[in-house]
Formats: C-alpha cells, sequence, structure tokens
C-alpha cells in the first residue's frame, strides 16, 4: 500500500515537471518572436503617406477668355431726303419701334401738289401720243398711194416719236413726284431701338451734303461682340476649313458665367503688326449691352 501511494505521487510530480517545462519552454519561444519581429521593423522603411483620387472620366473643353465690345448689327443715321418743315415726331426716345413704323413726318403737301402735276402732264403726253400714232399711221398708208409729200410724212413720223419719248418723261416724274412724297414720311427700317429726336416739330430741314442728323437707330438682335485674338489662338481655333463654325459663350460685365451661346461670324482680313493680333467677330442673339466677356472653345 505504502509503495502505491509513492508511485503515485512521484508520478504526480513528473506530470508537474514535465508541464511547468512545457509552459517554460513555449513562453520563452514567444519571446524570441517578439525580439525578430521588433528587429525586423528596426531595419525596413518608413511609410510614406500619399494622396489619392478617385478617377472621373468627363469630357474636358479647351477654351480661351477675351474681353469684347458689343455692336449693333445695323446701325442708321436717319437724314432726311427731301426738304421741308417737320410737322409731327412719332417716338418718344429710347422707344423701342418695329421695320416701318413712322418716325417723322416733314410737311407733305408740296409734293402732294407736285404729284397731281405729274398726273395731269401724264394725261396730256397719253393725249398726244394717241394723236401723234394716229396721224403718223394716217401719213403712212397716204405716201402708199402717194397722196402726201415725203416731207410731210416724216414730220408726222418724227412728231409720233417725239409723243413717245413725252409720255416715258411724263410717266419718270410722275413717278419721281410719287417717290418725294413717300419720303415725307420718314419710318424705321429695321426693328430696334430709336435713339433721341435731334430736330423737333418745326424745323426746317434740307437735303444733301448739309443734311441735318434727325435722329440714329440700332438694331438689338441679334447682335454682334467683337474681341482680338493673339496669333496663336487664331491658328489653333480660327485656321480652319471656312465651312466649319466655331462655337463662343459670352457673359456680360455683371455676369459671373457665360450664359449665352453663339458662332463666330468673321474675321478680320490682316494682323495688327502692333499688338500681334487679329479682330474677329462672334454673333448672339441677346439684347445690346456694351461690355462683355467672351469664351472661345475648340
Amino acid at each position: 500500500m505504502f509503495f502505491t501511494r509513492k508511485r503515485i505521487y512521484a508520478a504526480l510530480g513528473a506530470t508537474l515537471i514535465i508541464a511547468g517545462a512545457g509552459g517554460y519552454t513555449a513562453w520563452r519561444g514567444h519571446g524570441d518572436a517578439a525580439m525578430n519581429e521588433a528587429k525586423a521593423a528596426a531595419h525596413s522603411p518608413t511609410a510614406t503617406e500619399v494622396d489619392v483620387a478617385t478617377v472621373v472620366a468627363k469630357t474636358i473643353t479647351d477654351w480661351q477668355s477675351y474681353s469684347g465690345r458689343l455692336e449693333a448689327v445695323d446701325h442708321v443715321d436717319i437724314r432726311p431726303l427731301v426738304p421741308g418743315t417737320i410737322v409731327a415726331v412719332h417716338f418718344k426716345d429710347g422707344q423701342l419701334v418695329k421695320k416701318g413704323d413712322p418716325l417723322f413726318t416733314i410737311d407733305p403737301r408740296p409734293y402732294e401738289a407736285e404729284v397731281d402735276r405729274a398726273q395731269a402732264q401724264l394725261v396730256a403726253a397719253q393725249a398726244r401720243n394717241g394723236y401723234t400714232s394716229t396721224d403718223a399711221a394716217r401719213a403712212e398708208r397716204l405716201l402708199a398711194d402717194n397722196a402726201i409729200a415725203k416731207r410731210d410724212y416724216d414730220e408726222k413720223q418724227n412728231a409720233a416719236r417725239e409723243a413717245v419719248a413725252n409720255l416715258k418723261a411724263a410717266q419718270a416724274a410722275l413717278e419721281a413726284a410719287k417717290i418725294n412724297l413717300a419720303y415725307t414720311h420718314i419710318t424705321a427700317p429695321v426693328s430696334g431701338r430709336v435713339s433721341r429726336a435731334e430736330l423737333t416739330v418745326g424745323n426746317i430741314v434740307s437735303t444733301g451734303a448739309n443734311a441735318p442728323l434727325l435722329t440714329t437707330f440700332v438694331s438689338v438682335s441679334p447682335i454682334y461682340a467683337s474681341f482680338d485674338v493673339d496669333e496663336q489662338t487664331y491658328l489653333r481655333y480660327l485656321g480652319r476649313d471656312a465651312g466649319s463654325s466655331v462655337p463662343v459663350s459670352l457673359g456680360l460685365a455683371n455676369e459671373e458665367s457665360y450664359s449665352r451661346d453663339g458662332v463666330v461670324d468673321s474675321v478680320d482680313n490682316r494682323l495688327d503688326t502692333t499688338s500681334g493680333t487679329i479682330r474677329v467677330r462672334a454673333r448672339f442673339t441677346i439684347r445690346m449691352a456694351r461690355w462683355c466677356r467672351v469664351s472661345m472653345r475648340a
């Protein structure tokens, strides 16, 4: 009995020693791995921070920006074509008018009288032409029968030809009188904005080189935007086939963006040697302003 208990103790003691040895061995092995990792970390290069961004696919438009000036497509100086007295002004200063709207009226009574006189002369010329043509035909029949002298026949033929010429002159005089009468009613040549009236009712106007300016007139849409581009920009954007159109965008002086689209309408025919630029004109469908910014795209 005693022997058996001793063996059990011995066996238990052995088991405890083996377990202790195993635990020691395991701890020592873990310490070696940690030391190796620390040594490897000390010798490895330090990581560098970098910025990254998400790749986005989209169309990029190459463009150039310029300062330009807006100009009216139509600019008309209104001057009288017949002399006379202004009897009416039909617009207010700065008013928008349509093509054909009345602007001024010059006293039409002298020109109405001239139309009446020309019409009377035309009637007389028509009567004279009818008589001489009939007389010439009669003389031609008499000449065939040797019943009229050759001299008398020639006179009647000449009178008939003069009557035809006088008839044409009377017709032309009547047409000229009607044109002058129409000039007494001055109308807007195109739709747009009229300036102030330089002369008012009661003023007498003349024609020719000394004809006074009555007012000025500009169209409001479409308009031109003129700007100067350098030689490199011309070669890159404008030196293309004449049939291709170059798109442009426009923003007014009080705008941040380019909200209006147009196209290049024309390019000047020579380069300014002083500045090395060439004048370009684009066309837009907007109301008039004065200053603008133009962006030209490839």
